[in-house]
């Protein structure tokens, strides 16, 4: 289920790009910096490959089970030590650098059986039902 609804939020989401411009998109596992030796990662070792993306997405981040709003999986190192902004503030000197924020990943599995991941369904629902509501009120006619 997560692969599926993963992929089918990266096809909305890049189907909104204009076809004829190429798209590099590259992935920042915000969890790399934990790991040891070659495999870790910081933001400066992404850094020489961002002239070529036109697209960075930054894993990752949750849903809250309660309120349905996004947050992070990783608050002290997102938020108090400001990795969000320093990804974000990658953008002043890679400008078209578009920032995105991947939500899910296998750190916010919630439920079992019917249950497992019932808030991703949740607001996926929530989306296009506002989606639909937004697209039936563009095509009314105000006399």
């Amino acid at each position: 289920m997560g692969t599926k609804l993963y992929t089918t939020l990266l096809v909305i989401g890049l189907s909104q790009l204009v076809v004829s411009e190429k798209v590099v998109v590259c992935n920042y596992e915000a969890k790399a910096h934990l790991r040891d030796g070659l495999a870790k990662f910081e933001i400066s070792d992404i850094e020489p490959a961002l002239q070529y993306c036109t697209h960075l997405i930054y894993g990752y981040a949750a849903i809250n089970d309660d309120t349905l709003k996004v947050m992070p999986l990783n608050e002290q190192f997102d938020v108090i030590k400001d990795n969000y902004r320093k990804v974000t503030d990658l953008k002043k000197k890679y400008p078209k650098l578009k920032v995105l924020l991947s939500v899910g990943g296998n750190e916010d599995v919630s439920g079992d059986g019917e249950e497992r991941n019932k808030k991703y369904r949740e607001v996926v629902s929530n989306f296009l039902i506002t989606l639909k509501g937004n697209a039936n009120a563009a095509n009314k006619v105000v006399p």
